[in-house]
């Protein structure tokens, strides 16, 4: 639902089924709230590009510590 949230929000329908479903406790309110750090991703690497990146970034590190 990336990017969809105002649309989402303005659904009586889903409100609706979300209010039902959290009386009944079939759901936990928190993943909805946890879901909040959605809005702060911005880009969705490949692994492969997330683990050549966190390489990078770990010799970098690596390489700074070196220094001190």
């Amino acid at each position: 639902m990336i990017g969809r949230e105002t649309e989402l929000a303005t659904d009586p329908h889903a409100r609706q089924d979300y209010q039902l479903a959290l009386s009944q406790g079939d759901i936990p309110p928190l993943p909805v709230w946890a879901g909040e750090v959605v809005d702060l991703i911005d880009d969705l690497p490949s692994a492969a590009d997330l683990v050549t990146d966190l390489a990078a970034q770990a010799e970098a590190a690596l390489a700074r510590a070196g220094k001190g």
